[in-house]
């Protein structure tokens, strides 16, 4: 006869342990069950928006969606816009504040604010009447963003929000509109060219350009945004439209990637609006925006998080390409599928 032998109480602690390093390594490697549902539901986010772009294309003789598609909104603010970026500043105060309640005589109120770029993050807003009709915009918010979407349910809890409170600030984002906008905000950037023109003026510069960190701008011909048509693109479905800034795919919170990281992948949508998950390596880095004239320069951008509570964080030293938002040659270059166009031609147009 044979007997069966018992493990020792050791023995079962080595088992345990094994398999609990086994676990430990593999389950990193799993994605979130919930992750492909997400990014699909971002995608019909921005397939969403831009159904609302075309919906304004129809109406506005085919222009791109963006600001300064109601000028008696803005001539009722009692103030004249001398230029477009302050035509654009205006209307989204006035659209914020009468969609939220949150006027100068209210708590937080949305004051206009003449110091940020209306088109920057917050594109969707003049889109309010052909979307949801209210703010914050719910297809706004990739549901892979989970900061945004727990500022939106409490858009009054400053300090919870990015940068903090300006009373009390957190890290060096102090300024208070900022703030209080942040909660109408959205997970998905525009293309920069979709507001601004595609070529350098007479002083070889383009009319905006990137600021010290990869998420500002700089303004050097205020009087030029807007106004651009579907028209003018040559590629549609390779010239993206709106992007996801940061790649939320991987789960990983505040350690997921920015979106020019060249292993980022993110929800691209493009203006013939389609909608694909693509890696930052694979798309076109875009151009130096200080030398537009060389097809070898390409654009250079440095991530600094605004609030490291909730976003990654890279080297000082650590510089990425800028797919998307600076592509060579505006809406007439190529983000994905092609390569970028050669700009060294356009000194003398």
């Amino acid at each position: 006869m044979s007997h069966r032998r018992a493990l020792t109480l050791v023995e079962a602690l080595v088992v345990l342990f094994v398999l609990a390093l086994i676990v430990a390594v593999l389950i990193p490697a799993i994605p979130p069950a919930h992750a492909p549902a997400r990014i699909m539901a971002s995608q019909s986010n921005m397939k969403q928006l831009a159904q609302g772009n075309a919906n304004i294309a129809a109406m506005q003789d085919d222009a791109i969606a963006g600001y300064g598609f109601n000028p008696e909104l803005i001539a009722s603010s009692g103030i004249e816009p001398g230029h477009t970026v302050h035509a654009a500043q205006i209307e989204q105060t006035l659209i914020l504040q009468k969609a939220t309640g949150r006027t100068p005589v209210s708590d937080h109120p949305i004051d206009l604010d003449m110091k940020h770029i209306a088109q920057s993050r917050y594109l969707h807003v003049p889109l309010i009447d052909a979307m949801t009709g209210q703010q914050p915009e719910p297809v706004a918010a990739s549901p892979m963003d989970d900061n945004l979407l727990d500022f939106q349910e409490n858009p009054l809890d400053c300090e919870a929000l990015p940068g903090g409170d300006p009373a009390t600030s957190f890290g060096d984002w102090t300024d208070t509109q900022a703030v209080v906008r942040w909660p109408y905000a959205s997970s998905y950037l525009s293309t920069v060219s979709a507001w601004s023109p595609d070529k350098p003026g007479d002083d070889g510069h383009l009319a905006v350009e990137p600021g010290p960190d990869a998420s500002t701008l700089r303004v050097r011909d205020p009087s030029s945004l807007g106004g651009r048509k579907m028209t003018e693109i040559a590629f549609p479905s390779m010239k993206a439209f709106f992007f996801e800034e940061f790649d939320y795919t991987h789960g990983k919170g505040k350690n997921s990637l920015f979106y020019a990281d060249p292993n980022a992948r993110v929800n691209v949508q493009f203006f013939d609006s389609s909608v694909r998950l693509v890696t930052a390596r694979d798309a076109n880095p875009g151009w130096d925006t200080a030398h537009p004239f060389d097809p070898n320069a390409h654009a250079l951008i440095r991530y600094r998080p605004i609030d490291t509570r909730y976003f990654p964080t890279y080297s000082n030293g650590d510089a990425f390409g800028a797919p998307y938002r600076w592509t060579r040659g505006g809406l007439l270059g190529v983000d994905v599928g092609g390569n970028e166009i050669d700009t060294s031609g356009w000194r003398d147009d």
